[in-house]
Parts: C-alpha cells; structure tokens; sequence
C-alpha cells in the first residue's frame, strides 16, 4: 500500500514582483477613492458658498438681505403665533395562530388640546393556502386633526384680474381661518377632524422561484375632509362689512377663500406589483412591474363651497392609471437600471376668467383632458466601495413633453404646458451623484 501526499501551504512572499504590483495597485486604488471624495467635498462648498453669495448679493425670487429679518410682505396684522398639543399611545399584535394564518391588531388613542380624545384601530390576516398562493385583508379606520396652518392660515396673494367685467388689474385674493368674520359671509366654520374608514383584500403569488405578485383592492371613505373652498368675489356691501368688523386689508380684498370641511370622499381602486429576480452566474437581473388604477368621487358636499369645477379638479387632476416598469441588472461593481413610466390621461381645469389662444376670456371654466404620456429613464451606478459609490442618469431620454394648454390663467401664468402636472414637464434631464454612506 502507497500514498502520495503533497503541501502547497507556504508563506506570502511580499517581496515578489507581483504581489508589489498587486500592492501598488491598491494603495493607487485607495488614493483615488479619497481623491474623488475630496474633491467631491470640495466642489460641493464651493458651489454652497456661491449659492450663499448670490442670494446675499443679488437674492433670489426677490429675496435679498431682508429674507434675514421679517419680510415686507408679511402683514404684522395677519401675523400670530398658535399651537396644538397631541399625546397618543398605540398597541400594535402581530399573531401566528396557525402555521398558514396570520391576524394583527392594533389600537391607538389620541388626545388633541384642540379637538379632544378619539380612538381607531386596525385588524388584518393573511392566509397562505400552499407556497404559492395566499390571501389577505385589512380594515382600520383613521383620523387626522386639522394641523394650525390650515386652522389659523391668513395668507395674501396678488394676481392679474382676467375677468373682463372688472376694471381693475389686480386681484387681491386672500385665504383665510374657516371661523373667521370672512369666511362666515360664505359658511365658513370651525375646522373639525377628517375620519377615515380603510378596507383592502387582496392576493399574494409565487408560483414561481424568484417570482411574486400582489393584487389588492382598497376602498377610503373619508368624512369631513378638509380642503380650500373656491375663491368668493366680494360684493361692495361684503367689503364694507368686512371693514367695519376691522378685518385686516379688508379694504384691498377682492377673493375670499378657506380652509373646509364640507365635503365627503370615496377612493377606490387596485394596485398590482409583480417582481421577478433571477441570478446568472456572478450577476443578478430583477424586473419590477406596479401599476395602479383609482377613482375619487365626491358623496357629498356643499355645491356653494365647491362648485362642479372645483370637484373635477380634486378627483380627475391626476391620472386614473399609472404603471412603472423597472429592470435593473447587478454585475460586480456595476448596476444598471432602465424605468418606463406610463401616465394616463387626465383632467386640466381653468376657471372662468381664463384666456384661450384666441384672445377671448372664458365666462365659464373649460375643462383640457391632458393625454396620456410615457417616459424612459436610465441610471448607471459604479460602487467604488460599500460606502461610496458614483451614478449617471438620464430621466426622460426621449425628451418627452405632456399636451400644450391654450389657456392663460392664474394658475398657469401663460406656461405653455398645464400648471399642477403630476410629473414635471422640464424634458431630458442628464445627472450625475455621488454617495457615501457614514
């Protein structure tokens, strides 16, 4: 009987050639890491002192020296200081009572120096029925107090007159508190707290490895919301009531607006994600798909607060439909990552007053459905590091603009493309980061 046996353990021989070039090649490695983020550094005080310098010197927006002290366009009779105080405790279980059931449970009490003491709570469950399929749901109710801006807000803007039936070529429109001896012309009262009803079902899948997908339904009842009423011309005889009960600017006002709760809602709608992830080899590739369609109606309301156009512009000024589209691939130091973002139509709105090409000015608001719009984003990302890392994006490649609005109003301020988008409409747009992480 024989055996061969052999040993190739040794000592590290750091003299050799190639481990002095292996040595050298890091410590070059490791010095241009610490010079990029120097530099970095550096540039970054740089631009901050030249931003500082600009706005001292020149300002911005009109800001100069003064945005130090108290600005001149604040009124000192509409200035005040107000507060609120919460104190709340919650409890929240989260309880296995089988293998494949799962229930939580949570509560919470909230106590406001404003409005008092409420209570709401939460119940879920989950249900898997296999490894590859489940369900769950949800229901809770919600409450939020009015925050003291909108409780105290005195807020007053100025804007060119569109409307052809008054001379003047300024509006003065101001939003005031909802108790306020204004806003009472209007029927306007003391704010009071939104309460919410949640329910949500929904199912989990994985038929596959690497695959999940989720679809859940929800629905939102919210009770007393609050938002901005429409903006009231004050009639002579309004004005000289809002004067004699010395009301602050009253003489100048020409819009009356507040903060309300004289409206309900009801949201519904279903959200889909489905992520895929799959390894090959020393790379990784993932796919994330979320896509969500919702409706908002109104359930009830006051129409002298909110007028039909004012209810379109709370529930179609967003698209119904939305998806996003995302692929990224990992391979050592790099990641890539390349976005499809879809928009659906929706709604854009120009109260009456508005001017459309023509020149002509509306006497009734107008209503420009905004059509759907799609957009492709790519970033590239290099990890020099766990803690420092470099991207360059590119959002909107295809430089992609929503549909032009022929509408010159006070919202839009004669922009060529809808004031209140819900994406930016500024085109392609190259960048470049960096990151560390402490």
């Amino acid at each position: 009987m024989s055996s061969i046996a052999a040993d190739f353990t040794g000592k590290t021989r750091w003299t050799d050639d190639s481990m002095q070039a292996r040595l050298r090649g890091r410590y070059r490695s490791e010095r241009l890491f610490k010079f990029l983020g120097f530099a970095a550094v550096a540039v970054s005080l740089l631009f901050l002192v030249f931003l500082l310098g600009t706005m001292i010197s020149k300002g911005i927006g009109g800001l100069s020296l003064d945005f130090l002290t108290a600005s001149d366009s604040t009124e000192p009779a509409t200035a005040g200081v107000w507060s609120s105080d919460n104190v709340a405790g919650y409890v929240d279980f989260d309880i296995d009572l089988t293998s494949r059931f799962n229930v939580g449970l949570a509560g919470r009490v909230e106590d406001s120096s404003l409005f008092g003491t409420t209570t709401i709570g939460k119940i879920s469950s989950r249900f898997a029925f296999n490894d590859v399929f489940a369900l769950r749901g949800a229901a809770s109710t919600g409450f939020r107090a009015p925050t003291p801006g909108q409780q105290y807000l005195q807020n007053v803007a100025q804007n060119p007159n569109l409307n052809p039936a008054f001379a003047r070529s300024v509006d003065v429109r101001a939003v005031l508190p909802s108790n306020s001896t204004a806003a009472a012309l209007f029927g306007g009262v003391a704010l009071k707290p939104e309460k919410s009803v949640n329910l949500s079902v929904g199912l989990v899948l994985q038929p596959l490895a690497g695959l999940a997908v989720t679809l859940d339904a929800y629905q939102i009842d919210i009770d007393d919301r609050i938002g901005i009423s429409q903006a009231f011309e004050l009639t002579q005889a309004q004005r000289a009531q809002l004067i004699a009960a010395a009301v602050p600017l009253a003489s100048e006002l020409t819009h009356v607006s507040f903060f309300t709760n004289n409206f309900d809602t009801r949201t519904r709608g279903v959200d889909l994600v489905a992520t895929w992830r799959r390894n090959a080899g020393p790379s990784n590739f993932g796919l994330t798909w979320a896509s969500n369609y919702n409706r908002t109606e109104f359930t009830d309301y006051s129409p002298a607060l909110f007028p039909e156009w004012t209810r379109t512009s709370y529930v179609d000024n967003v698209p119904r439909f939305t998806s996003h589209l995302t692929a990224e691939y990992q391979w050592s130091k790099l990641s890539l990552l390349g976005r499809i973002r879809h928009f659906d139509q929706w709604t854009y709105v120009a109260a009456a007053g508005a001017t459309n090409g023509a020149g002509v000015v509306t006497t009734q608001p107008i209503y420009q459905d905004i059509g759907a719009v799609n957009f492709l984003d790519l970033v590239g990302s290099w990890h020099f590091t766990d803690k420092v890392d470099l991207s360059i994006g590119v959002e909107n490649v295809l430089d992609q603009f929503s549909d032009t609005v022929d509408l010159v109003t006070t919202r839009n301020n004669g922009r060529l493309y809808p004031g209140g988008a819900p994406y930016e409409n500024e085109g392609r747009n190259l960048y470049g980061r960096v990151n560390f992480r402490f």
